[in-house]
């Protein structure tokens, strides 16, 4: 039997700053197994709303804040960094706050095959090997680039 192993993670400690952002929340829906569907059609919804602002062409972060129960995804909320808080929002849509501070930032290629994989072994192993103390009271996002990812991780 072989074992294959895992490739490093590219994990970075960094400050981040506050991002304010608009999010549009998804119920999702793991059953049917297209859940990465629903998830495309709301960042092309909020991608849309900050085009119809002027503001998409303006390197506005694209985040993902992911809620995670028992290992499961339920909701996740695709969000736009607000460009103006005077804009109005759409019905049905919020506002979060993300707070800024200390981030393990663990660099990943957008592809959905291996993601999970590597940030349960971001989980397993980088956290306790490098003995990082996780922050409960700031969420965890995902912020989108062209070809990569970044999953921030909150730690004291």
């Amino acid at each position: 039997m072989t074992t294959q192993a895992q490739p490093s993670l590219q994990v970075h400690l960094h400050e981040l700053p506050a991002h304010e952002v608009v999010c549009l929340t998804c119920q999702v829906d793991q059953v049917t197994g297209h859940f990465s569907t629903q998830l495309a059609d709301g960042f092309a919804q909020v991608k849309q709303w900050a085009s119809h602002q002027g503001a998409l062409g303006t390197a506005l972060l694209i985040i993902g804040i992911p809620h995670v129960v028992e290992r499961r995804l339920l909701v996740y909320d695709c969000c736009v960094q607000r460009p103006n808080t005077t804009l109005p929002v759409p019905q049905g849509w919020g506002t979060k706050h993300l707070p800024g501070g200390r981030y393990a930032v663990l660099t990943l290629d957008k592809d959905s095959a291996t993601i999970g994989e590597r940030i349960g072994q971001f989980f397993a192993e980088y956290v306790p090997n490098h003995q990082l103390i996780l922050d409960a009271t700031r969420p965890s996002y995902e912020v989108y680039y062209a070809q990569t990812m970044d999953y921030c991780v909150p730690i004291a």
